[in-house]
């Protein structure tokens, strides 16, 4: 009897700790995002003025680009148990954008984070080039490598919600999925799949 409850407290013991790992995984890639695009926004202070229209969109773009990134992340996690998750709005996007991501998932079944993370660098290159971005390269590749580290986190959490039918940790996959990934629906629905 006391043999059973104690594989039972220390599997319990082993999936709480994965779990809690998992949760810092997901906080560590949420931080490290935020911290890329709240760069972006800052670096693009210098050109508000003679280049309004062109910083409000790039300001616009990043973050909703950010937002269905996150969105897209949390879904991944979470699989079909997420519940729904709310994206900002597709007001800073243009169609071209997303009929090109409902295409990559649907047509050419590519991953949607590594295809947003794709355009985020590509747009922050781009807004580089044409002034926006008020920031010397070297500076700049702390974004770029900031934006890499929030990917590994995902990619290390999603090792742990993968063991969902494992046979050391039962369960933990699907309770962190659960948890950490509640509504990630939500960035499906964004794009009209």
């Amino acid at each position: 009897m006391w043999r059973s409850e104690g594989k039972w407290a220390a599997r319990s013991r082993a999936a709480m700790e994965r779990f809690w790992e998992g949760t810092g995984l997901l906080h560590q890639m949420r931080g490290e995002w935020f911290d890329a695009v709240s760069c972006c926004v800052t670096f693009s202070r210098g050109s508000r003025g003679p280049r309004y229209e062109d910083t409000m969109r790039f300001r616009h773009c990043i973050v909703r680009l950010m937002s269905l990134c996150h969105g897209s992340a949390l879904e991944e996690i979470g699989g079909e148990e997420a519940d729904f998750c709310e994206t900002i709005d597709r007001m800073g996007l243009d169609s071209g954008t997303l009929g090109h991501l409902k295409d990559c998932q649907q047509v050419y079944k590519f991953n949607r984070v590594e295809v947003l993370l794709h355009m985020i660098q590509s747009l922050i290159t781009q807004n580089l080039e044409n002034g926006v971005l008020k920031v010397q390269p070297p500076i700049l590749s702390r974004v770029y490598q900031t934006l890499s580290r929030g990917f590994v986190n995902l990619l290390n959490a999603k090792k742990i919600a993968d063991t969902r039918r494992g046979p050391v940790v039962p369960g933990v996959g699907s309770r962190l999925g659960t948890e950490l990934g509640a509504g990630a629906n939500g960035a499906s629905d964004f794009l009209g799949s």
